[in-house]
């Protein structure tokens, strides 16, 4: 099936992601689809290890949370898990990477946020950022 993305990248504020202590969940700021309904996004996820340098394993998971009541709440407990990011090994380091909804949703909610929960042992750094592009059946 032919794609249709979005005409650009948008940038979602994520303070929630900065200085994120170890084993808790930051969120980004609410994301409405309802006007887009774009099927899947792709989103490009920045995450900084901070001052000290983790140990081998540490990452950083990766959710969707889907909204019960059209942006307002958000059900922790309906998340979709959408993969895990490997942290560097080096202290301030950043690490980009690309995570689609396209394998684990069939389609996109009409108001959701992304949240990213800490495993790397120490808190984060601040140098973190969430860019997505929505994406349509052509």
């Amino acid at each position: 099936m032919p794609v249709s993305y979005g005409a650009s990248e948008e940038s979602v504020t994520v303070t929630g992601w900065n200085a994120l202590s170890d084993g808790s969940r930051g969120n980004s700021a609410a994301i409405d689809n309802s006007s887009n309904l774009y099927h899947a996004v792709d989103l490009e996820i920045t995450v900084d290890t901070g001052a000290s340098a983790p140990s081998a394993g540490a990452h950083f998971e990766v959710w969707l949370e889907p909204s019960t009541d059209g942006g307002t709440t958000f059900g922790e407990a309906q998340g979709v898990f959408l993969g895990s990011i490997e942290s560097p090994t080096a202290s301030n380091t950043q690490r980009r990477v690309t995570l689609s909804t396209d394998a684990v949703l069939a389609i996109l909610p009409r108001n959701y946020r992304i949240a990213l929960v800490n495993r790397t042992g120490q808190t984060s750094g601040s140098d973190t950022s969430l860019n997505l592009r929505g994406k349509k059946a052509a």
